[in-house]
């Protein structure tokens, strides 16, 4: 009998419980992005991310008549949870931790 392949404990998945409906909605790297939505991460820090999460479908699931995107509650969500709103690109700046090669230094 095959034995299921544990995946990895990325950042996402392991922030997420074990048992969290999210967990299927992770993907390794920028997997779960659409490809028309990943020209928002700039090129030299697409390869920094472990995994992500697919949020429209995760929120489609019990929110499917909802306007998911009302980007002044989004704003406004974000800041509650100390999430910052960086705008149209994100850049290695905006990542944690130490610099990325080509981010030059981090303004705070």
């Amino acid at each position: 009998m095959g034995r299921r392949k544990r995946r990895k404990k990325t950042p996402v998945r392991h922030a997420l419980k074990d048992d969290s409906p999210l967990q299927t909605n992770v993907q390794d790297g920028i997997r779960a992005m659409q490809s028309a939505d990943r020209v928002y991460l700039a090129e030299n820090i697409r390869g920094h991310f472990g995994d992500n999460l697919d949020l429209d479908a995760a929120l489609q699931q019990q929110h499917q008549h909802e306007n998911r995107w009302d980007t002044e509650r989004i704003r406004r969500r974000l800041d509650q949870n100390g999430v910052e709103f960086v705008g149209t690109t994100v850049l290695a700046k905006h990542l944690p931790g130490a610099e990325h090669p080509g981010s030059g230094p981090t303004k705070r």
